[in-house]
């Protein structure tokens, strides 16, 4: 998820670079300390109460119960309310600028939400291509081994048919001997 806000922040600040203009305004924004925020406030209640005794016409002192009660610091919420109250109205062009900002950072977000998927689908068929790759050189691994097993036999087969072949010889030729022997042995032959 914070991956998808870096991306469409990039974007959305790619976007509002090439699309500024030189009479763009830019808001830039300041951290006020504390101590600087409370005398400001300080100085304009002062003010105020001074105001009010301008105004005022009489000559007694104020009673007790008229006394400023210690008001408490604001914090949270209403710290921020207060400030935002401080703050001067944001004009018409400020709010047009703020929506046309707002709309880049709704497009880049979209083309970021885009990339993702498109991303998310991509490594999806690599990992579907690895496997059937890896499953293809499995397979091929396993066809090397049976071709070798079948040489292996083959020349087995070879060695068994050349014995057989000499047997065979060997049974030729000893009955060609024996043969011949007994066509010399059933000959008369006469001895002088």
């Amino acid at each position: 998820m914070r991956a998808r806000f870096w991306v469409a922040l990039a974007l959305a600040l790619a976007g509002c670079a090439r699309g500024a203009l030189a009479t763009d305004r830019v808001v830039l924004h300041k951290k006020v300390r504390r101590s600087v925020l409370l005398r400001a406030k300080r100085a304009a209640v002062e003010q105020t109460r001074q105001q009010h005794h301008a105004h005022r016409t009489l000559p007694h002192p104020p009673r007790r119960s008229m006394q400023k009660k210690k008001k408490r610091k604001p914090r949270g919420l209403e710290l921020l309310q207060e400030i935002a109250a401080e703050t001067p109205a944001v004009s018409g062009e400020e709010t047009a600028q703020a929506a046309k900002q707002l709309d880049v950072v709704n497009e880049a977000q979209v083309e970021a939400d885009k990339a993702l998927h498109y991303n998310e689908e991509e490594r999806d068929m690599l990992q579907t291509q690895m496997l059937s790759t890896g499953q293809s050189m499995y397979v091929i691994k396993r066809m090397a081994l049976t071709v070798q097993r079948m040489k292996e036999q083959v020349e087995a087969l070879e060695q068994h048919e050349k014995l057989c072949r000499k047997r065979v010889a060997d049974l030729r030729a000893g009955q060609y001997q024996t043969a011949e022997d007994a066509r010399l042995a059933n000959q008369v032959k006469v001895i002088c």
